[in-house]
């Protein structure tokens, strides 16, 4: 299991690109519209315009994405040990993925995928 992104959904995409691009002293090396990604060596931070969730796609809140090997097999280890599953396992334009709480209540998601997303593909 690797962390693949970092996702923060905010109200104003170009000032949180400006604002991440000092923070991180680069420019992001994906922009679309209502998305901006940095490449941290091999995470992706990326920045999503909020809006509603269509129908069947998941919330739209911040969150970790790890990659897993077993997309179905991890979910059911963390059905086994408690832990609330938000969405289960679905095929999406990006990719394998499940959704799940962590004892917070904040989203992480797990993806089966093994190519990192572009924006794309979101």
């Amino acid at each position: 299991m690797r962390l693949v992104e970092i996702a923060r959904f905010v109200d104003d995409v170009a000032s949180a690109t400006r604002f991440y691009r000092d923070v991180l002293g680069r420019e992001p090396n994906r922009t679309g519209e209502g998305v901006a990604e940095f490449d941290l060596e091999g995470v992706t931070l990326r920045l999503h315009a909020k809006t509603p969730p269509a129908g069947g796609m998941p919330p739209v809140e911040d969150h970790l994405a790890f990659e897993v090997h077993d997309l179905d097999a991890a979910v059911a280890a963390m059905e086994v040990a408690g832990h609330r599953i938000e969405m289960p396992p679905a095929t999406y334009p990006w990719g394998r993925a499940a959704w799940l709480r962590d004892p917070e209540g904040r989203l992480v998601e797990l993806c089966g995928r093994s190519s990192s997303v572009t924006v794309s593909d979101r």
